[in-house]
């Protein structure tokens, strides 16, 4: 065993903290079961290694030195980690973790977080939700710094062991100013007003900009802005006009009542949202969370939404034969 080796080995730490607490080898001797000696040895190679003075030899009781009760606080420290760290890792075993992070696309994080982690709570004793841009959870799922990803189309399609499940598949729409009575279509539209088009780094703004390439729409005005409130903020206001989705625009429907959402008058797409996990891993809670998605999304936010756009009542799919 090497020096390191005893510093990190857990039963001298234990012997050490039992030392420190009870005053007494010979009382942790026989708590530990082993001799006095095996005792004052452990005390011994821990200050060899730390090259330090732990206990106070000449007292009795026995005390700890300076250096002592500061190895003593931080041994507390090193012993509670290592519970912590041996019950995450069991906790995998089962239906619930200790830890769980899961990154989403902005619209799904303002829209699906609150509700998945008050119905799912007790899933985990730590939540942490990210958002923000899809390659960037993309990357950091790969690197196994998240633990889930929910995102947009079909990205790591093929990858081996990945679960992925299928949420919803929306629609793009136009979102115009409530009081805009002219014709629906987009080039008429964008003679009289600037396009309010998301950031290009954004999945979805790659995805509006592809399908005006193709559509052959080139907008002689357009303003880019990476948010969706600043976007809808703007349209509401009578200045511009955007593509958008359903879903980024759920949470800011009650807010922005000058935002008149209507399909596209020709050559329509869609985008499907899907919840990504690692197959042998999480697969068990993977599948509730996308079962709870799911229903917060077909229930809560695209109910909220047909109240209002009556025509979108027949524009999202649900039914996948999940997973793939």
């Amino acid at each position: 065993m090497t020096d390191l080796d005893t510093f990190l080995d857990a039963k001298y730490i234990k012997i050490f903290v039992a030392v420190a607490e009870t005053k007494s080898m010979s009382a942790v001797a026989k708590q530990f079961g082993i001799s006095q000696s095996a005792v004052s040895q452990t005390i011994r190679s821990l200050e060899e290694q730390l090259r330090v003075t732990l206990l106070s030899r000449n007292r009795r009781p026995l005390a700890l030195t300076r250096q002592g009760e500061i190895f003593y606080d931080y041994s507390l420290k090193i012993l509670a980690l290592q519970n912590e760290t041996i019950g995450a890792v069991r906790d995998l075993s089962g239906n619930n973790v200790a830890r769980l992070h899961i990154a989403m696309a902005n619209s799904c994080a303002e829209t699906i977080a609150p509700k998945l982690v008050s119905e799912f709570g007790e899933l985990a004793s730590q939540w942490k939700i990210s958002s923000g841009i899809t390659p960037d959870h993309i990357e950091l799922f790969l690197e196994r710094r998240v633990d889930m990803v929910i995102t947009i189309d079909e990205m790591l399609e093929g990858e081996q062991d990945i679960d992925r499940f299928e949420l919803m598949r929306e629609p793009y729409v136009l979102a115009l100013p409530a009081n805009y009575k002219n014709e629906i279509d987009i080039e008429a539209i964008a003679r009289k007003l600037p396009l309010i088009r998301y950031g290009l780094n954004s999945r979805t703004g790659r995805r509006i900009e592809q399908q005006l390439n193709r559509m052959n729409v080139s907008p002689p005005r357009w303003i880019e802005i990476e948010s969706v409130i600043g976007q809808m903020k703007i349209i509401n206001s009578g200045k511009g006009f955007g593509l958008t989705t359903p879903l980024c625009f759920t949470n800011l429907a009650e807010i922005y009542s000058n935002v008149r959402l209507v399909p596209l008058p020709r050559a329509s797409f869609s985008r499907q949202i899907n919840l990504l996990a690692r197959k042998k891993e999480d697969h068990v809670i993977a599948a509730k969370i996308a079962n709870s998605c799911q229903k917060i999304l077909r229930n809560e936010s695209v109910a909220s939404l047909v109240e209002r756009f009556d025509w979108l009542s027949d524009s999202f799919k649900f039914d996948f034969s999940n997973t793939r």
